[in-house]
């Protein structure tokens, strides 16, 4: 059963409503439509956040570790990387009033010390520490069972994860405000690697565990018939799991990425050649023969 909790669902609307009012602005300012994917895409991840917070997933994720997962997951790996593609931020600073679009944009004006700020956490090295602390912190089991335990906390959890995966694939995306210059393709690809390789481990560390390292989820799924150590196994699955596929989706991605701007670079020129030497004269040829004297 879907819980339409206003503190979830009014800021998902503002977000739709002003991307929706700004990219209409900016198409009739540039008289240039809008490419209809970055609407699309910025669905899916409003669809993405509002099934982990919304719908059943999020009832029953109390209940069961798999389902916890699920709601990390989409938290994490799936709506940070379909928001920055959409790149609504232009857009909705743009259905802001002309005071206020000024005034955010001196925020963020080269020299703010919110831009400086942003600069600074987005450096790739510390985007991915903050990020990977971010998600196993959460995953240890005082904190986990704390957030279990208290509603208020747990929206802390959740909204904690969700900013720390968007962090993490900044690097990879490079979505407005761009505070920094783009991140060559081939240092992406280290990057998702390493991203995608911590994921995956913690995944793999709760798919393996002999023993219940929740002990919260204990009763629940005795009570469900269900072995609360497979319960973890299956949820250390869906982690690793679609770490690897959404990995393997970007890797793919920043492969082609790659190879497509090689083609275009420009070909690499050698030394210049050494300059052709100068035939021989007539005269020079027969200083070599023997004369009549000779």
């Amino acid at each position: 059963m879907w819980d339409w909790r206003p503190e979830v669902l009014v800021p998902l609307c503002l977000v739709a409503i002003a991307s929706g009012v700004g990219w209409w602005r900016l198409s009739e300012r540039g008289r240039r439509a809008v490419p209809l994917w970055r609407p699309v895409l910025l669905a899916a991840g409003l669809t993405a956040v509002a099934a982990a917070l919304l719908s059943p997933i999020a009832g029953a994720a109390h209940a069961r570790f798999s389902t916890h997962m699920i709601q990390h997951v989409l938290l994490v790996m799936l709506a940070p990387p379909l928001f920055m593609l959409a790149d609504p931020l232009p857009a909705a600073l743009w259905a802001l009033p002309r005071s206020v679009r000024h005034a955010a944009g001196r925020l963020l004006a080269p020299g703010a010390l919110l831009r400086r700020f942003w600069r600074a956490l987005t450096w790739p090295p510390a985007a991915w520490l903050v990020s990977a602390l971010a998600l196993w912190l959460w995953h240890l089991p005082g904190a986990y069972e704390a957030a279990l335990r208290d509603d208020l906390l747990h929206d802390g959890e959740h909204l904690v994860l969700f900013w720390a995966g968007i962090l993490g694939w900044w690097p990879l995306i490079g979505p407005s405000p761009r505070v920094r210059g783009h991140l060559a393709y081939s240092l992406r690809v280290v990057y998702l690697v390493l991203t995608g390789g911590q994921q995956a481990l913690l995944g793999l560390l709760l798919s393996t565990s002999p023993v219940v390292v929740y002990g919260s989820y204990e009763a629940g799924a005795a009570a469900r018939g269900l072995s609360p150590l497979d319960d973890q196994a299956d949820g250390g699955v869906i982690m690793w799991a679609t770490s690897g596929a959404v990995g393997l989706v970007t890797l793919m991605v920043l492969m082609y990425r790659l190879l497509t701007q090689e083609d275009r670079l420009p070909p690499i020129e050698g030394p210049p050649a050494l300059p052709a030497a100068p035939l021989p004269s007539r005269e020079t040829l027969t200083s070599f023969l023997p004369s009549a004297r000779d």
